[in-house]
């Protein structure tokens, strides 16, 4: 910590004892300890940048995210050069979904310290935020070259690959990963969605189940491998994983939802309808229960159907595509049927 102007060397000592108190408070997770000891810091010197950041961050983890951005600014305007602090906004801002001044601020932060593997990390997952493959996976890489090996990084660089459909590219990236980590969930659970994108079927449930066996209750890498073990012709294996995952959150709308549409392929309409009324109560919007709520009350020939298709239809968006073609696939077949008696 530099010397403040105008800070005599009394107060620059006693607000270097509080940070220090501060931050031992904050490493065991007493954020009111903390707190306690950043604001002494300030009453000895109030232009103390670290204390200014350490403050933010702490209002950050509280979940103030106004009042933690302008600590950060009183941070840098205190020390211009303080990276961390920058680095900290620019997290703190994409959050806010400021995603420009985030970027803006991460780079002011690399600017100052260009071999920052945390602030780089943090302007790629700001560039994924926004779209912006290329830029991240640059950004990565970059974070890569500081830290050889960092198996965090090579997971999310392999992610961003394989979302610019390099598959095979992603899945060698995410191969390391797994190689130098066995026991890092995450990474297993990235590549078996990526072997299930390739068509690796078996490597892919191997996969999840690896990511699963660390993390049981990885909900995500468990609807992945109900959808592995679906195209690997294994429904009943499928249905289990699902039923699993309701156990884990019974508010699953898509596990509940998926487990529907097994029910109506399996014959079971009135099943299907039970699972897809639990969903609708509590998610009246849902659009994917919406529509094959209908599809249900449709094929059982239930009244109300035929408006709340044509309702769908008349909307926009993926099931509206969905209700139109059912609508369309039904009234042919209501044209054929009538030629064929004919």
């Amino acid at each position: 910590m530099t010397q403040q102007q105008g800070a005599s060397s009394t107060a620059v000592a006693e607000a270097k004892r509080h940070n220090n108190l501060g931050a031992m408070r904050h490493l065991e997770a007493d954020l009111a300890g903390a707190r306690t000891e950043y604001d002494a810091a300030l009453a000895a010197d109030p232009d103390n940048a670290t204390a200014l950041n350490n403050l933010g961050f702490v209002n950050a983890q509280e979940g103030d995210l106004s009042a933690a951005v302008e600590l950060y600014r009183a941070a840098i305007r205190a020390n211009p050069d303080h990276a961390t602090a920058y680095a900290n906004l620019g997290n703190v801002l994409a959050g806010l979904g400021d995603l420009s001044g985030a970027l803006s601020a991460l780079r002011s932060s690399m600017e100052i310290e260009p071999a920052n593997v945390l602030a780089l990390d943090s302007m790629a997952k700001v560039y994924l935020l926004a779209g912006e493959l290329v830029e991240a996976e640059r950004a990565w890489r970059a974070a890569l070259a500081v830290s050889p090996g960092d198996v965090q990084i090579l997971t999310a660089l392999g992610t961003v690959v394989g979302a610019q459909n390099r598959i095979a590219e992603s899945a060698a990236i995410l191969r390391e990963a797994v190689a130098r980590a066995p026991d890092d969930a995450k990474a297993w659970a990235q590549l078996g969605s990526v072997l299930f994108v390739r068509d690796d079927l078996g490597s892919a449930s191997e996969a999840l189940r690896r990511a699963l066996a660390l993390a049981p209750e990885d909900r995500g890498a468990r609807h992945q491998l109900s959808m592995v073990l679906l195209a690997r012709g294994d429904r009943d294996a499928a249905v289990r994983e699902l039923e699993r995952l309701l156990i884990l959150d019974p508010d699953d709308h898509a596990a509940r939802i998926d487990l529907a549409l097994h029910d109506l392929a399996a014959g079971d309409r009135t099943g299907a309808a039970k699972r897809l009324d639990l969903v609708l109560a509590a998610a009246p919007d849902e659009p994917r229960a919406c529509f094959y709520r209908a599809v249900v009350a449709d094929l059982a020939g239930e009244d109300g159907a035929e408006p709340t298709l044509q309702d769908l239809a008349a909307g926009d968006g993926p099931f509206a595509d969905r209700a139109r073609r059912h609508l369309e696939d039904r009234s042919r077949s209501t044209r054929e049927a009538s030629a064929a008696d004919d």
